[in-house]
């Protein structure tokens, strides 16, 4: 009896790397199964964060366009799932990212700018 009690832990770690060896098949099998079904249209998640839709799938080469007239060439394997409840561009509020206004100088001219570098005039 004190020796299946010895043996217990060694037991419990044995099962414990079993059930994780099969939990990651699993997932690894269910990435597999949706890499393979991609298809033009779905909006995807890059393992590297880029969220795009397909635009193209050419064997393992996918198109994905992250923003308006802007496609990526991507690995198939590095999608790592759709994202269904992830918005659009433009739907939620999202502006232009060309156009940051938060930055814009709204003080007008100086009059008296100068420049630190001795080769640089004076501008009056």
């Amino acid at each position: 009896m004190d020796s299946l009690l010895g043996l217990l832990p060694l037991l419990l770690l044995v099962a414990l790397m079993i059930w994780m060896i099969v939990s990651q098949r699993r997932r690894q099998r269910e990435v597999a199964q949706m890499q393979a079904s991609l298809a033009v249209g779905d909006e995807v998640l890059t393992v590297g964060g880029i969220i795009g839709r397909l635009v193209s799938v050419e064997g393992p080469v996918l198109g994905l366009e992250v923003s308006p007239g802007v496609v990526v060439r991507v690995d198939r394997r590095t999608v790592s799932g759709r994202t269904s409840d992830v918005p659009a561009f433009g739907t939620t509020g999202l502006t232009d990212p060309t156009h940051d206004t938060t930055h814009e100088d709204t003080t007008g001219p100086t009059d008296d700018v100068r420049s630190d570098r001795p080769d640089t005039p004076r501008q009056d």
